[in-house]
Parts: C-alpha cells; sequence; structure tokens
C-alpha cells in the first residue's frame, strides 16, 4: 500500500487478503495485489471469505505480517 496520505497506517493493520499469481501451489508466486488490510482477524477472514466468493478462480492468501494464517487455490481444471 503506497500512498503519501496513509502515514503508516499499514503498519498498524497487520492482517492483509492478498491475490497471488496463478501456477502450481507449490511454487512462488508473485503478489498481484492487496485486497484488503484490517487490524482484527475477524474483518480479515471475512473480507478473505468474500474475495474467494468474488474471485473464485484466483490464488488467495491471508497472512498476518510475514505468516499465512489461511490459504486459498482453485480448484484444478481437468484437460
Amino acid at each position: 500500500m503506497k500512498n503519501p496520505n496513509v502515514h503508516g497506517l499499514d503498519k498498524e493493520l497487520g492482517f492483509r487478503v492478498e491475490q497471488l499469481q496463478l501456477g502450481p501451489p507449490d511454487q512462488y508466486a508473485e503478489t498481484l495485489r492487496a485486497m484488503s488490510l484490517n487490524a482484527n482477524i475477524n474483518l480479515a477472514r471475512a473480507a478473505f471469505g468474500a474475495a474467494v466468493k468474488h474471485y473464485p478462480n484466483q490464488r488467495w492468501i491471508l497472512k498476518w505480517g510475514a505468516q499465512i494464517v489461511e490459504r486459498y487455490d482453485p480448484p484444478k481444471k481437468d484437460g
């Protein structure tokens, strides 16, 4: 989150919902965007659930600092 008007707010909001680049789940995936920044785990889980619901074909992680709290990989397509 790069905005000159935020003034370090992203450091107080430790929970992040991030969209990851598609690819094999066992390989490193680049972060495409941070969808949500939250200070509360309940709000973060709700944001994570909403991201998965609205974009089910994307890879998502819920992070607390550098730790992955929850991860979603889209279902594999047959063929």
